[in-house]
């Protein structure tokens, strides 16, 4: 249908006005839109702090997102990156007599440091090993220019100048495997360290030397160190399956483990009565003991199967405890009675797929590690879990929904295909014939959708014709059995195309009965994504490590159509196709964000107003139905969505033509 909207004409100042206006509402265009997430919240946590001076700043190192901060006690949370070159972090260390400086270990790139509360960070690794692997950071707290480092295979390293430069202190160490660091509060000179293989070791002499300190401790994997604040010749570790406890500064020590059900992954000591404390556990939760560790309960209503990997203390009120865990941080306001979910804000979600309701434009799936599915009935704003049935140790890693039956959905993972009959309430297992468990790829028939097809890591394409009651593979022609991404003909679905990891792409005309290379003009390139125009089947976009390359022939040559993408170590990791424009589309990129086409792959902006942080990948990128909501994925990032409201709920198309007027200055 063609829409003609006249208006009387005016002044020349008042159409170009106008145009304006209006051009920024076309299809496709996002001139002035800004990123906003609505989560999913949550994901591994690695550390948590509580600001010494003010105990509602609460500060978490997290494994996908950097640093997030609250100023509210945990009730929200806002990413603070500034200057970090990796957002994998492992330990946070305040400083306890000017806590606006803080350091983070970042993994595989040293020690990051801000002075103004996280507001910006700068590299303080001067003298650390290339790439170090700082697993933990302790702060001489009546000295604090005093920092120690401890480094996955790299020993324990020392700063006397608040991080400027750091010099190896691991002298007599024969573990370099530093799992955990802590100082006497009272005897500053006596750091301890807990070794990956070697057990405990001590110095007396701020790190200039180091001897083991073992004896009764029958377990040598050391997770966790603590030190009784107030008699600190009382400590405790955790280690792989126990906890243990010495009264003689680390001379002896005796199991302290009574009621713990699996390995201590961290303590915290009550302050105030220190005879109470709490023990993280590997994917048990939190456990509380009143009597120094002479007996243990469980603390977990709320948790009872998470790992948590740090616990705080309020230091104003002893009964509010946090725990850092695999899937956001917690909280308790009553001394580990009950423990409530506290994350909102923490974007820190690897998000590997995504996928919107074809029949419902406000309904969004996307899937994520632990095998969490989430959905999203309002466009992104909240998010819920909707796993029943899916095993905690898949990574979900591709989505797909029966276009004639949206309530029925696919995501292949780590462990298969799973398949839901009831918008992901509920999930079971569809991998009756499938021979590889990794499933990177998932094409449906859009118009036989009980006929998919899966590619796999090590076992090359299967189809199924019985929506994923059974599967037979599909190889004939493949060169290689990592076939990564999949792309159909709406219009001649058994034209398919298929990406593979190390052969370059293929073509099959037959419904993948067989393949024939489709790699004219590629060189070599591996494609990390494919996309197809749904109104001209014959244009096809894949992605790769230099950009986007275009065929317009059905897949028989391609050209480089990346112009306006930056060059360097950059890959294109996903592609959408605006459904109702189609010469509108989108790229997902490493390390540069989102990228805008309207013009057919001519030529890309960069669109990413809003986004915290471009170091995350971008791997996975959803259009609604309508065009008008754009979603990214993650690498770490959770879900972040794109409004691009149209002026006329049709949108344009060729042929309509539009006059307007305006009045300047009083009138016409």
């Amino acid at each position: 249908m063609r829409r003609t909207s006249t208006w009387t004409r005016c002044t020349a100042a008042a159409i170009r006005t106008a145009l304006v206006v209006v051009l920024g509402s076309l299809p496709g265009a996002a001139l002035a839109a800004v990123w906003t997430s609505g989560g999913p919240y949550g994901g591994p946590v690695r550390q948590l702090r509580i600001d010494p001076s003010t105990s509602s700043t609460l500060y978490v190192a997290t494994n996908h997102g950097g640093i997030f901060k609250s100023v509210d006690s945990g009730s929200t949370w806002a990413p603070i990156n500034t200057g970090f070159g990796i957002l994998d972090t492992r330990d946070l260390a305040i400083d306890p007599i000017t806590p606006s400086t803080l350091y983070v270990a970042a993994y595989d790139n040293g020690i990051f440091k801000s002075t103004n509360s996280g507001g910006a960070w700068v590299w303080s690794g001067t003298g650390l090993p290339p790439f170090s692997r700082v697993h933990r950071l302790a702060v001489n707290p009546t000295t604090p220019g005093t920092l120690y480092a401890g480094l996955r295979g790299g020993g324990v390293w020392k700063s006397i100048d608040s991080g400027a430069t750091w010099a190896e202190a691991s002298t007599g160490l024969t573990d370099l495997f530093i799992t955990d660091l802590a100082i006497d509060p009272v005897t500053t000179s006596t750091v301890y360290a807990g070794t990956r293989n070697s057990g405990m070791w001590k110095s007396t002499d701020s790190g200039g030397n180091w001897v083991a300190a073992n004896t009764g401790l029958a377990d040598p994997v050391i997770a966790a160190v603590a030190i009784d604040p107030t008699t600190p010749a009382t400590l405790y570790v955790g280690t792989n399956g126990r906890a243990w406890k010495s009264i003689d500064a680390g001379a002896t020590w005796v199991p302290a483990d009574a009621g713990l059900p699996a390995s201590v992954t961290a303590f915290a000591i009550d302050p105030a009565t220190t005879a109470t404390l709490y023990a993280g556990t590997l994917a048990s939760g939190v456990y509380k003991s009143i009597d120094g560790g002479g007996t243990w309960v469980s603390a977990n209503t709320g948790i009872e199967s998470q790992s948590a990997w740090a616990v705080a203390i309020d230091p104003s009120a002893t009964a509010t405890l946090y725990t850092a865990t695999t899937q956001g941080v917690f909280a308790s306001t009553n001394a580990g009675g009950a423990w409530t979910g506290t994350s909102t804000g923490m974007t820190n979600l690897r998000i590997h797929t995504l996928a919107v309701d074809p029949a419902t434009p406000t309904t969004a799936y996307a899937g994520s590690d632990r095998g969490e599915m989430w959905k999203s009935t309002d466009s992104g704003a909240t998010w819920g879990t909707s796993s029943s049935g899916l095993p905690t140790d898949l990574t979900l890693l591709e989505l797909a929904i029966d276009p004639v039956t949206p309530t029925t959905l696919y995501v292949g993972t780590t462990g298969g295909v799973w398949k839901s009959a009831d918008s992901g309430a509920t999930w079971q297992a569809a991998n009756t014939g499938l021979t590889s468990s990794w499933i990177h790829a998932l094409a449906i028939d859009p118009m036989a959708p009980s006929t998919l097809y899966a590619g796999t890591q090590d076992g090359g394409l299967f189809k199924s014709t019985d929506a994923a009651g059974t599967w037979v593979q599909a190889n004939t022609g493949l060169f290689s059995l990592f076939v990564n991404a999949l792309a159909i003909d709406p219009v001649a679905p058994s034209t398919l195309y298929a990406s593979t990891v190390d052969m370059g792409l293929f073509k099959s005309t037959d419904a993948g009965a067989h393949w024939v290379p489709a790699n004219e003009g590629l060189a070599g390139h591996t494609v990390t994504t494919l996309a197809i125009d749904p109104a001209t089947p014959a244009t096809l976009y894949a992605g790769i490590s230099e950009g986007v390359v275009k065929s317009t022939d059905a897949g028989g040559s391609w050209l480089y159509s990346g112009i306006g993408l930056p060059l360097g170590s950059l890959y294109v990791m996903a592609l959408a196709i605006d459904p109702t424009n189609p010469s509108t589309l989108y790229a997902g990129t490493t390390y540069a964000g989102v990228f805008q086409s309207t013009n057919s792959g001519e030529f890309w902006t960069a669109i990413n107003t809003g986004l915290p942080h471009l170091i995350l990948y971008a791997q996975a990128l959803a259009l609604d139905p309508t065009g008008e909501t754009l979603y990214v994925g993650f690498n770490g990032g959770s879900v972040w969505q794109l409004a691009m409201p149209r002026i006329f709920a049709g949108g344009f198309e060729a042929g309509d033509t539009c006059a307007w007027s305006a009045t300047v200055g009083g009138g016409c």
